[in-house]
């Protein structure tokens, strides 16, 4: 069977180069790239506004909407209203020894305002002064500005208007006491070289950092018209070579952990729960799926609690694991409900809820231990559903920040209806970690349900010696819906013939992705909504298809113009 012909593949790249990457395009990844080092923040624009490095996690205002971005998706700023705010952090203020990187993609609108704001951290210190900095769209140049006690500086860059409707990848890095340590580079090339000393003194304020939106409300409003994906800080100034990769870094970006997520949603709050609800929308994982499938990769080396042993409504302090304890730092309870939410639905220890924590509050896992995975059955209690953000703190003294993926966008949308059931689970091997804090940032709900936590300890034992990948299982697209450009990613158990095919709603095979001998572990493909000739299909619904062995799994996708 052959695979999208010789036209098709020359069409995709000439969409991705056209409508995704300016200048000199990136030869991209067949695999994602480890963070730099020094990543402080990373707003990733997947469907959420968190830091997926650190706690300085942004609130949305606005407007702002989720598109199509170079990795994932990406914020959407509309010009007018829509802004991230980001409460101040240490991380985010810059000394006078502190070298940093900004460095993102970034599109702007064709025809918009003369002077949008895409980063400003700045605060007034006086009638007419200002300490910090700002990243600024100027004439459709990159400009970065740096305010001390003793004055402020533009450092404009050249080259041509970014006003072009298509993503730039823009970096700024700085190197404070160097003469030559300032550098703005755009899509691969150094737009301009400047001298920081100029601007010697401190850049740490008090003030919040907002993007997309001018902070000095009361004196002016410039809003960013565009998209931001990929927004990363750094405390330190990365090398042309560091940026030249993440430019690369396409379309997987910088490395996730691994997880494992399925949902099901039922319609009613009252027990007995429903079995799969069968309207359930088909782009929605399966919850069962998702557990079988993160045990089947941990094997036996791990430990669950179902919490049967605890006492009804009482608070919780620790909790076992195997040889390990958590000890439980902030409020969690044992609910006990006779036929819940999981009973006879799931593969769960028994008939009890499990533990519950309040909406708008958060508790920590500390673990005795360090343990390299982590999943736990879950269920939203109240009208309105929830996503949960937990963040894990690493034995190496880093952290990272998983949300619960939301099947769409729309909070009012599945899964976020009373009643959503959700299966969460990660693996993270090469990073153990000693605690996990759940916050769930909702305050409007009654709270979020546990049953049957799954650790792994990291020492492992001999039969998990190497850690499987997910035995075959196809990801949904990314995003969806997508116009035209959607990322279809896959895991092969072990080295096996697949298939990757897209169909259309009448059943009719239209482009063949891929047909040949893969190697065991994550592989991607991107689909630029072409049929096998390379012609651009029309706006529907269409079917990605995933055969190896006797395995059979299908994705619905949504392709908008």
């Amino acid at each position: 069977m052959k695979v999208c012909t010789r036209g098709a593949l020359v069409a995709l790249l000439a969409a991705m180069v056209i409508t995704a990457i300016a200048g000199t395009p990136p030869v991209a990844q067949a695999d994602c790239l480890p963070p730099p080092s020094g990543l402080v923040s990373w707003y990733a624009g997947d469907g959420n506004p968190y830091d997926l490095v650190g706690a300085n996690h942004a609130l949305a205002h606005g407007a702002l909407v989720y598109v199509p971005g170079v990795v994932g998706t990406a914020f959407g700023f509309d010009g007018t209203s829509a802004y991230l705010d980001v409460l101040d952090s240490d991380d985010l203020d810059f000394s006078p020894t502190e070298n940093f990187t900004i460095a993102g993609w970034m599109l702007f609108h064709a025809g918009s305002a003369p002077t949008q704001f895409i980063i400003d951290k700045r605060q007034l210190i006086g009638p007419s002064a200002a300490r910090g900095y700002a990243l600024v769209l100027m004439n459709g140049r990159i400009m970065f500005q740096m305010n001390d006690d003793s004055g402020s500086t533009n450092f404009t860059g050249g080259g041509p208007d970014l006003r072009d409707d298509v993503f730039h990848f823009v970096a700024v890095t700085i190197e404070r006491q160097s003469p030559t340590g300032g550098s703005i580079r755009v899509d691969g090339a150094e737009v301009l070289n400047f001298d920081p000393t100029v601007r010697p003194g401190d850049l740490s304020n008090a003030s919040s950092l907002r993007i997309g939106r001018y902070i000095f409300d009361s004196v002016a409003s410039y809003f960013l018209s565009g998209d931001v994906d990929e927004l990363d800080f750094y405390s330190r100034a990365l090398t042309a070579n560091e940026l030249d990769a993440l430019r690369a870094a396409v379309p997987l970006g910088k490395c996730r952990p691994a997880f494992f997520f399925g949902e099901d949603v039922n319609q009613t709050d009252l027990p007995p729960s429903p079995p799969d609800d069968p309207t359930r929308p088909a782009e929605l994982p399966n919850c069962r799926v998702a557990q079988s499938a993160f045990l089947s990769a941990l094997g036996t080396a791990r430990y669950t609690n179902g919490f049967e042993e605890l006492a009804p409504n009482s608070s919780v302090s620790t909790l076992a694991f195997g040889p390990a304890t958590a000890t439980v730092v902030g409020g969690l309870f044992v609910r006990d409900v006779p036929t819940g939410t999981f009973d006879g639905t799931y593969p769960t220890e028994g008939n009890r809820f499990g533990l519950q924590f309040g909406n708008g509050t958060s508790f920590t896992l500390a673990f005795s231990s360090p343990q390299r995975a982590l999943g736990f059955m879950g269920t939203d209690i109240g009208d309105g559903g929830t996503q949960l953000l937990l963040t894990f703190h690493r034995v190496d003294g880093t952290s990272v920040n998983i949300a619960t993926p939301n099947s769409v966008g729309t909070p009012s949308a599945f899964p976020n209806i009373s009643g959503s059931a959700l299966f969460f689970g990660t693996l993270d091997p090469d990073h153990p970690f000693t605690s996990v804090t759940f916050t769930n940032p909702r305050a409007s709900l009654d709270g979020f349900g546990f049953d049957e936590i799954v650790v792994q300890p990291a020492n492992g034992t001999s039969d998990v010696a190497v850690i499987p990948v997910r035995a075959g299982v196809l990801r949904q697209n990314a995003p969806n819906p997508f116009n035209p450009r959607t990322t279809i990613a896959f895991d092969l158990p072990s080295s096996s013939h697949v298939t990757v095919a897209i169909f259309d709603v009448a059943g009719r095979r239209v482009c063949t992705l891929v047909d040949e001998l893969r190697s065991a572990g994550r592989h991607s493909v991107v689909w630029n909504g072409t049929d096998d000739e390379g012609r651009l299909l029309s706006s529907g619904v269409y079917f990605c298809r995933m055969a190896t062995g006797s395995f059979r799994e299908s994705r619905r996708m949504t392709l908008l113009k």
